[in-house]
């Protein structure tokens, strides 16, 4: 067991499933019901664009009928895919639990069979943080990290696909910025991973720092050293506290810049929409939905 030494996420979640099979039990059905539920919700711009160009635009006189009819199909349809969303969240907290209570037990059994001199090698901290807040940012991870990456993978794949069919022109322009944007995020997702390992290297090494001020207690008193162990501690809180504050910021800009994409992206379909709109024979319906098929792609991003 080393502490210095990153892993890479993808590397820390293979080796968490190879660990815990639990993790990934009934994952494929998770999938199925999260890709049913992003597929659902694209009923919503194909509705509006119905109703805008055959009902509102095409005909002189509305059919309030075929208009309620087609928006009750569409509130429908956005209730399955409400409901198949929320069972794929509950099936995947739920493995998420289970497989990680399986980890946090191979994590002791592993600890448990290490000889003393491996024990004692390792700083006391290190240890305690290899049950506790390293299973629980796994744990954290999963639960919600886990359940953004699958739900959002699939609204995102569903609504290129649909804004492809719509108009490729204007899906182009919308997969360009998407790229770019995508680039920017992993570069920044880089440094943010980096920042959090310091982050975990600093709660380790308080936890050690408190934990070997604590049991050694009697021989700093006996050796008159308090003001010196305080001093350590206090400099090693210190340095945990500055690693999570700049984590937090760095956290926090990466949260903001996809606020700002999505208001670029909306406002530059807009504008090729309009300038274009004519040459491309594209209708106004047409536009409407794709600003629907946009807020479904850049939502699960924000």
């Amino acid at each position: 067991m080393t502490t210095g030494a990153s892993e890479r996420t993808s590397a820390v979640l293979r080796r968490s499933f190879r660990v815990a099979p639990e993790l990934g039990k009934g994952l494929w059905w998770t999938l199925v019901l999260a890709i049913l539920g992003a597929a659902l919700q694209l009923v919503v711009p194909i509705t509006i664009q119905q109703i805008i160009d055959n009902e509102i635009l095409g005909t002189a006189n509305a059919d309030t009928s075929t208009v309620l009819r087609l928006g009750v199909v569409a509130l429908i349809a956005v209730g399955f895919a409400m409901a198949a969303r929320w069972f794929s969240l509950q099936r995947l907290v739920r493995s998420a639990a289970a497989g990680l209570a399986q980890l946090r037990i191979k994590t002791f059994e592993h600890l448990h069979a290490l000889s003393m001199l491996d024990l004692q090698a390792e700083r006391r901290g290190a240890l305690v943080a290899r049950v506790t807040s390293d299973v629980e940012t796994i744990q954290q991870f999963m639960e919600w990290g886990g359940v953004g990456m699958i739900l959002g993978s699939a609204q995102v794949t569903l609504a290129m696909i649909a804004m492809l069919v719509y108009q490729w022109q204007l899906a182009l322009v919308v997969l360009a910025g998407v790229v770019v944007y995508t680039i920017l995020i992993v570069v920044s997702q880089r440094v943010l991973s980096r920042a959090h390992d310091r982050v975990r290297e600093r709660v380790s090494d308080s936890l050690a720092a408190t934990g070997e001020a604590i049991s050694g207690i009697s021989t700093v008193r006996a050796y008159g050293m308090e003001e010196v162990v305080i001093e350590r501690v206090d400099d090693t809180l210190d340095r945990q506290f500055a690693a999570e504050v700049r984590t937090a910021v760095l956290a926090s800009s990466l949260f903001s810049s996809a606020e700002l994409f999505a208001g670029v992206l909306t406002a530059l379909v807009v504008g090729v929409g309009v300038v274009y709109g004519n040459t491309w024979g594209m209708s106004a319906g047409t536009l409407v939905a794709f600003l629907f098929l946009v807020n479904l792609l850049i939502e699960p991003i924000q």
